[in-house]
């Protein structure tokens, strides 16, 4: 997916590294891969896989941007990182809690006199599915994505920044991810702020997908005619993939196939897009998806298309 980023335009000189085994910091890494158009790239907690390294070897980036909270990275892996490329500029961006990563982080891409849009996302650290079917609407329109405390705490220097520099406020996840009161405390600060939430991750994924489709055609930012499908039970697979479908205005439709829902909900998205969709990508080999799974999305697409025609 880096690869393909860079292949489109991203910097090979300037790369992002985070944790391969941390959903939050990958979230916030797809922030900072829109503010420097940047391709992000994931290492092991006690680890680099050798076909990382090999690759940035011969990318020779002469700026590594590492985002990375507490234990996400081992102190020795890091260090034999590091090691590989002593001529780098190293920026590191980290922090003990999810929470004062995100202010960091967003503190860190402001450095970049950032045209930030007027709005803000705010969510909580175990909120991955639907923050990952948000992840291209916060690349492509700047968005940044901050967390909260607890489930009813925003960290004061946190709710300070948000209400410096937004005046709308998109709350993703239920009201045990984050209570209503931090709303009420939004709202009493003169912000707007609205919840998104679904009944289920396939529910919540189709309804983000339809709200930030419709956001972006009101903002004139075209969508590509492709759309991927990624697990939702095999997260890790999804984990760079908000910056690759940011770049390349795609929207993700999460699918299981040992899931019923999962598979009706995709093969519904599928059918009301047949008229503009050219192509599905699944993101993961054949252990994620079988030759027949692909081949029922596949099919539900074509049939469509010939139905419209």
């Amino acid at each position: 997916l880096a690869n393909k980023c860079i292949d489109n335009g991203a910097s090979s000189d300037c790369v992002i590294i985070t944790s391969g085994e941390s959903k939050p910091d990958n979230l916030l890494a797809n922030i900072v891969a829109s503010t420097h158009n940047a391709p992000v790239f994931t290492i092991g907690r006690e680890m680099v896989p050798a076909v990382t390294l090999r690759e940035l070897k011969e990318l020779k980036p002469s700026k590594f941007i590492v985002i990375k909270s507490e234990d996400s990275i081992f102190p020795n892996v890091w260090e034999s990182f590091m090691a590989n490329f002593p001529n780098a500029q190293f920026d590191i961006v980290d922090a003990t809690e999810k929470d004062l990563l995100s202010l960091n982080v967003f503190d860190y891409a402001n450095r970049q006199k950032t045209d930030w849009s007027s709005t803000a996302v705010l969510s909580y650290k175990e909120c991955f599915e639907d923050l990952i079917t948000l992840a291209p609407y916060m690349y492509k329109t700047r968005t940044p994505l901050f967390y909260c405390l607890t489930p009813k705490t925003i960290r004061e220097e946190v709710l300070e920044t948000i209400i410096t520099n937004f005046k709308k406020v998109i709350v993703v996840g239920n009201t045990d991810e984050i209570q209503e009161s931090c709303l009420d405390l939004l709202r009493n600060k003169g912000l707007e702020a609205i919840r998104l939430v679904g009944e289920d991750t396939y529910q919540a994924n189709h309804m983000i997908n339809k709200l930030m489709e419709e956001k972006m055609a009101s903002l004139g930012i075209k969508m590509n005619p492709s759309v991927l499908i990624s697990s939702s039970w095999q997260p890790e697979h999804s984990f760079t993939l908000g910056a690759f479908a940011g770049r390349f205005g795609m929207s993700i439709v999460l699918e299981d196939p040992g899931s019923l829902d999962g598979v009706s909900r995709a093969i519904h998205y599928i059918q009301n897009k047949a008229s503009i969709l050219d192509k599905i990508i699944f993101i993961g080999d054949d252990a994620v998806y079988s030759y027949r799974d692909r081949q029922l999305l596949e099919r539900a697409l074509l049939l469509a298309q010939n139905k419209k025609s």
